[in-house]
């Protein structure tokens, strides 16, 4: 799974991951990474990949603030626990959609990364469809 995972996040060769919030363990889902490709969890690092979690609703805004520092190209997915209410968060898509949306940053794909978590990639609304 963790390869599939990998290219789920478009994980790429040589690629710079930086994970903000990721759960005990989370890096080594990811393994193995595509060759050359390296992961941290060093705020203010450059990366092509970020992956955030937020567990509820005030996590993700206090992740966001750090959402407009972005590089231009870099892929972003911010994950959120799966079963809603069931699971302790008051995140959901549309929720998470709506959060992003203040930051000028729009929904373009969702995926499972594992039993507990769901991913949402988001990109600036100039970039959608390109």
């Amino acid at each position: 799974m963790a390869d599939d995972l990998a290219k789920k996040l478009l994980i790429t060769p040589d690629a710079r991951v930086l994970l903000l919030n990721a759960p005990i363990g989370y890096a080594k889902k990811l393994d193995p990474l595509p060759a050359g490709a390296t992961v941290t969890d060093k705020r203010g690092t450059s990366a092509d990949v970020v992956v955030a979690f937020a567990r509820d609703s005030a996590e993700l805004k206090r992740l966001a603030t750090s959402f407009g520092a972005l590089e231009e190209e870099a892929v972003l997915w911010v994950c959120y626990p799966n079963g809603g209410t069931k699971a302790g968060t008051d995140l959901d898509r549309d929720i998470l959609h709506a959060a992003m949306a203040k930051h000028e940053l729009t929904g373009v794909s969702l995926v499972a990364v594992d039993d507990t978590w769901s991913a949402m990639r988001f990109r600036a609304p100039e970039d959608v469809g390109s």
